[in-house]
């Protein structure tokens, strides 16, 4: 603790920096005042657990093969203990599937085709936000494009029942 006030104490160099979106950078005057550009350098990060901190140690590449190597070590010991198992929760789209035998009471010719854009707008309704203009969209196109000039075909195709949907 008094190790900290000394050095705290005994400041270099100050600056403000913000992170920016590829990370944070050291300012070019620092990095010029401290790094020889033709070596290599190397750092132990640290970060404690209140996360109020980073610490960076200027490191040579002897002790950072040391350090590398204890920090490997430890890695391993705490990898053998399994993690824990996560539960995948399902989502109202997962849970929800269109149950044709009540929508399709009665065969008709283009069922195959209407089938697949109507399941489609199902799923569409279970989304969080509901997009309500592209789901009611594709249950008006499944209607424009497969009504015939039959009546029978309309007939069967008009009692499709759209509010289980």
């Amino acid at each position: 603790m008094e190790k900290e006030k000394n050095s705290e104490d005994q400041i270099y160099y100050e600056e403000i920096i913000k992170k920016t979106k590829t990370g944070i950078t050291f300012p070019k005057e620092l990095r010029e005042a401290l790094f020889d550009p033709n070596e290599d350098v190397f750092f132990k990060l640290i970060v404690p657990k209140d996360k109020n901190r980073i610490i960076l140690d200027i490191l040579s590449e002897e002790e950072a093969k040391i350090q590398s190597e204890k920090i490997k070590s430890s890695k391993i010991v705490d990898s053998k203990v399994p993690p824990p198992k996560v539960t995948k929760k399902t989502t109202l789209h997962e849970a929800l599937s269109p149950n044709w035998p009540d929508y399709f009471i009665y065969d008709f010719k283009n069922q195959d085709k209407v089938k697949p854009i109507l399941e489609s707008a199902f799923y569409k309704f279970t989304e969080t936000p509901i997009n309500l203009e592209d789901a009611m969209g594709r249950v008006k196109y499944a209607l424009v494009s497969f009504l015939t000039n039959i009546s029978t075909e309309n007939s069967n195709l008009n009692s499709v029942d759209l509010r289980g949907l």
